[in-house]
């Protein structure tokens, strides 16, 4: 550890500890990371955690706090499996934070929550499920495989328990979009870099490939919607923002133009449209700063839409967080889940 605090002569170095407390000292809400709920403490000389239970350490640049990298240090211990969740029951004017855990999670971690409303009132959560605890999860896997998890919400959204992997390759993939189609069929579309695949499901459950790409090398990151008159959109994200492409029976897509474009200086992805109980469309997205390599400072955002093809920004952000899932409960409530440390919970 000595050598490890020569090469990082004047930054400060943190381990997080595994913790459920509500608000103790020490606990920093804006660089948590993103797997668990965790508290901050100091190192002490020998550059172990004073309370034993080291899981991880956060490096943070005085200069730039936001240019924070982590590494981990498996001991056992497992973070919090779940989400943070934005919660509106004003269709989205002001948000609430909570906490929705996923009961029986079989991998160290959850990211790229994708939701959807099932016609019973169940709502079903998409996630790409992780077991690489450092680094990007899209480049690597400890078995080189890329599982899609689905569970289960039975109450609105509120808590989730795990139902098993709807797919999975031995291909990197991320970032799932779940839509229903018109005939009762599930479709998710996933990303591979600037691609998109698909696979279908009969109950949502366990999933097929459908053959080729869906949008080869137009973008990735998808969202889709089917609109009145049965047109599909996929929303997908490249430099200049959120694209749009086009298709009459959701498997054969062509370019439509630009969704959403990226204000000056910034970027915008993770498009996830839905349809608005109350007449419409709704989209939950990200902004963020390209310079700013760490998510948990994106911005999470909404747009709003007449015919599901032309978008309006709202002014106000929601919160931050990123790969934003929407849904609407049947009672109306809005939910959106966000890869992001969930609010401390009690002991």
């Amino acid at each position: 550890m000595r050598k490890f605090f020569s090469l990082f002569l004047g930054v400060l170095l943190f381990t997080i500890t595994v913790s459920f407390a509500g608000s103790e000292a020490g606990e920093r809400d804006d660089l948590a990371p993103l797997f668990g709920t965790w508290k901050w403490v100091a190192l002490n000389d020998q550059g172990q955690d004073p309370e034993g239970k080291q899981t991880s350490f956060f490096v943070q640049n005085k200069k730039d706090p936001k240019r924070a990298s982590s590494e981990h240090r498996d001991i056992g211990i497992r973070p919090f499996a779940g989400y943070r969740v934005y919660v509106s029951r004003n269709e989205g004017r002001t948000w609430t934070i909570e906490a929705a855990p996923i009961k029986g999670l079989t991998t160290l971690g959850a990211v790229d929550p994708a939701p959807i409303l099932m016609p019973q009132g169940d709502i079903l959560l998409y996630s790409l499920g992780s077991n690489q605890t450092r680094g990007d999860p899209a480049r690597s896997q400890p078995d080189n495989t890329w599982r899609i998890l689905v569970a289960r919400s039975k109450d609105g959204g509120k808590t989730f328990a795990e139902e098993g992997v709807a797919y999975q390759e031995n291909k990197s993939m991320t970032d799932p979009f779940a839509l229903r189609l018109k005939d009762g069929l599930i479709r998710i579309y996933i990303s591979r870099g600037n691609r998109v695949l698909s696979a279908t499901s009969r109950d949502g459950i366990v999933f097929e490939r459908d053959p080729g790409f869906r949008s080869d090398r137009k973008g990735g990151v998808p969202g889709a919607v089917i609109v009145n008159d049965g047109t599909v959109y996929l929303f997908v994200c490249e430099r200049q923002g959120i694209r749009r492409l086009r298709s009459s029976d959701g498997m054969d897509f062509r370019d439509d133009g630009m969704a959403i474009k990226a204000p000056s200086g910034r970027a915008v992805c993770d498009p996830h449209p839905m349809h608005n109980p109350k007449g419409g469309y709704v989209m939950a997205y990200k902004e963020k700063d390209p310079a700013v390599k760490d998510p948990r400072f994106d911005e999470i955002r909404l747009a709003d839409s007449v015919d599901g093809r032309s978008w309006t920004p709202r002014r106000e952000k929601v919160g931050t967080g990123s790969v934003p899932g929407l849904v609407i409960a049947k009672d109306g409530t809005w939910r959106i889940y966000a890869t992001g440390r969930p609010p401390a919970m009690g002991r």
